[in-house]
């Protein structure tokens, strides 16, 4: 699986476009919150965007693509001690050109 977080990938071109894929997935906040989530990083945080890509991969798959292109991550630490970790982008099908 190609994955891009540009609109395109070098030397392929795009032959089929078959929509918005996402993986998401969320934790507990470790003590501290947003700002000590944001500034330490640490295995939370990692697994959280492990798993959130895995599934974003693993559904672009299921509908038959061979690449991922505009890939972004967003992450939120609402007040409720969670943290919502998404990852995102338009599975496509791709030739070389």
């Amino acid at each position: 699986m190609l994955v891009s977080t540009t609109p395109e990938v070098a030397g392929h071109r795009v032959a089929k476009t078959l929509g918005l894929v996402q993986g998401y997935t969320t934790r507990a906040s470790p003590s501290g919150g947003f700002l000590s989530t944001r500034m330490a990083g640490g295995p939370n945080l990692d697994e959280a965007q492990a798993a959130s890509f895995e599934t974003m991969v693993k559904r672009a798959e299921s509908l038959g693509a061979n690449a991922i292109i505009g890939v972004q991550y967003n992450l939120a630490c609402p007040e409720s001690g969670f943290m919502s970790f998404i990852c995102y982008g338009t599975a496509v099908v791709v030739e070389k050109c």
